[in-house]
């Protein structure tokens, strides 16, 4: 049993839950890194992993520096550090591992700020005016805007509608994932 395997393996456990492809292809990059950084430091197998690993983990995520030479932002730090608690919280319950190593995790304080910038209705009605609507694409564009726009869909979200999932009867949008098996 390595920890590459257990990734591997907690992945798979999370298609089966239905996590989306997006949220594992996340998971798996974060959990990659602490995967790196851990055979760096010669660590393979998850039950070597110690609480003083996690903090070792923890203290490297806040000196790391990208190759921009910027740190990673709190937000970040905290994601992956509450995803390792997430990881081994899983190897525990299905008894990979003795001793659960996070159970003492101090994660970083995080405070959402609001955005500091809001678009006015002018800026809003300038990038929705964009499309040139006399044409199809122009006109599929400006759809597409304004779903974004008043649904507060994501990006990605918004590139997997279907027009099934428009309701005209009742003016609704009901986006269901497609659960395909691929990754």
């Amino acid at each position: 049993m390595t920890i590459k395997s257990c990734i591997k393996d907690f992945l798979t456990s999370l298609q089966v839950r239905n996590y989306s492809e997006a949220t594992r292809n996340t998971y798996h990059w974060h959990l990659n890194c602490f995967h790196q950084w851990c055979t760096d430091q010669n660590i393979t197998n998850p039950r070597k992993v110690t609480t003083e690993t996690i903090t070792s983990y923890q203290a490297y995520l806040v000196w790391y520096r990208k190759s921009d030479g910027t740190p990673l932002v709190k937000r970040t730090q905290l994601k992956r550090l509450q995803l390792i608690g997430q990881f081994f919280n899983w190897l525990y319950k299905n008894d990979l591992i003795v001793n659960l190593p996070v159970v003492s995790l101090q994660l970083p304080k995080h405070h959402d700020r609001l955005p500091g910038h809001l678009l006015s209705e002018a800026d809003v009605e300038a990038i929705i005016s964009q499309p040139d609507v006399t044409t199809d694409l122009g006109l599929r564009d400006r759809a597409v805007l304004e779903t974004i726009y008043s649904t507060g869909i994501r990006r990605s979200e918004a590139a997997n509608l279907f027009l099934s999932d428009l309701k005209l009867s009742s003016q609704t949008l009901l986006f269901v994932e497609n659960w395909s098996t691929s990754s």
